[in-house]
């Protein structure tokens, strides 16, 4: 049974990864875009994302018998003030003075926010066995986050504008330590039992060629990369919202507090409405519902048919609160999927691969979106998403009548 100690202890932890991710997910755009960048600079802040479309290469080393790295990175009570430590260089470098410095340390923020992930959905499954006390822990993941980002991105802007930068960073980082507490002070690191002889083997370069072999001959593994492929391709397009926002009038703080405060207020409750949604039906219907919606929404910015700001406004928001949503259901589909005995490398396998595709969408959208516009952009975004809601009752149907997660 999930405690609520639990649950404020996941909810909190992911605030860490939150804090800091929202304001290069948006904050970062809207300050580039309000600057002058163009939307091919401005897609360019996916980059940051890098490390969580390759954390599979460390994945298999957090598994395995005890190391250096493992010791270091592969428990949770570290990691907060890891990042702690790595966002609060970012006060030497502000957006306006060095862009490539603040993506420098956004790769690296996204190490160890990558890091935290995997190691958190291992000790999740090591802890809670039942599917639907996970589905619980999972919408405390995913609403911890989006709390942190609501807080992080918003903040950052609204701080460095009102007093300073350097202040601005400061308040996140003692935001970031606050937030590991409860986790430290309520929860013990239980892991999966140690692996096998031959399992440690995976630990090696060769074995990290051999532990992608091997899941990838897994039985429905084509169908599920192919879902993940539509949705987060469609998904990546998000990261022009903020910038569409500012091209209609918004400033950039105005657009951060829109689609952080605002949509990501939005988001907290509905993460836990989900939630509930997951615990009485297959986790595939869930999932083609919410991205059959999410094709609707681009399918209406891109027609031409909503002229008015506000709209637009509404309709990002409600993009930005989809997008957190199919986390959870995704996040249900990881841990189905992972082996209990490698669990950080199968998760950062799956995680990788949305990563990835997620930077080519948001990336592809920024190349192209000056010659097609923002119409063209969103309406192949939605053919994208009803794709994949397709895809997702093909999933459900193939994994027989998709079990009730």
């Amino acid at each position: 049974m999930v405690t609520g100690a639990r649950l404020v202890s996941v909810f909190c932890i992911n605030m860490v990864q939150g804090l800091p991710a929202s304001f290069f997910a948006i904050g970062l755009p809207a300050l580039l875009r309000e600057t002058g960048a163009g939307l091919d600079m401005v897609a360019l802040a996916y980059l940051v994302w890098a490390p969580w479309a390759l954390k599979w290469l460390w994945g298999p080393y957090l598994d395995g018998r005890p190391s250096f790295f493992n010791a270091v990175f592969g428990r949770v009570a570290y990691l907060p003030f890891i990042m702690a430590g790595v966002f609060a260089v970012l006060a030497f470098f502000p957006p306006s003075v060095s862009v490539g410095s603040v993506l420098a340390i956004g790769v690296v923020c996204s190490f160890v926010g990558a890091t935290l992930q995997m190691v958190l959905a291992r000790w999740i499954m090591a802890v809670e066995q039942d599917e639907k006390q996970r589905a619980r822990l999972n919408a405390a993941q995913v609403a911890g986050m989006i709390s942190g980002a609501m807080t992080g991105g918003t903040l950052i802007v609204a701080l460095s504008e009102l007093l300073s930068w350097t202040v601005a960073i400061t308040a996140i980082v003692a935001l970031i330590v606050i937030a590991s507490l409860p986790f430290l002070l309520t929860q013990r690191e239980t892991t999966a039992p140690p692996l096998p002889l031959e399992t440690e083997e995976k630990q090696t370069a060769s074995g990290i060629v051999r532990a992608l072999r091997q899941f990838f001959s897994r039985p429905g593994v084509g169908l599920l990369a192919g879902l993940m492929l539509m949705s987060d391709i469609a998904t990546g397009v998000d990261v022009l919202l903020a910038a569409h926002l500012v091209d209609n009038g918004y400033s950039a703080t105005r657009a951060t507090f829109l689609l952080n405060t605002l949509a990501l207020a939005i988001t907290v409750p509905a993460t836990f409405v989900t939630a509930r949604y997951l615990e009485r039906f297959p986790v595939h219907r869930v999932l083609c519902a919410l991205l059959f919606i999410k094709a609707s929404i681009f399918l209406l910015l891109g027609s031409g048919l909503v002229s008015s700001a506000y709209a637009s406004a509404a309709l990002a928001i409600a993009a930005v609160v989809l997008a957190s949503v199919i986390a959870i259901a995704y996040w249900q589909i990881y841990m189905r999927f992972a082996a209990p005995g490698h669990a950080a490398s199968d998760i950062g396998i799956m995680t990788s691969l949305r990563t990835l595709f997620l930077m080519a969408g948001g990336i592809g959208a920024g190349q192209v979106a000056g010659t097609i516009g923002y119409e063209g952009i969103f309406w192949l975004a939605a053919i994208m998403a009803f794709a994949a809601s397709l895809l997702a009752i093909m999933q459900g149907r193939k994994a027989h009548g998709a079990v009730t997660p």
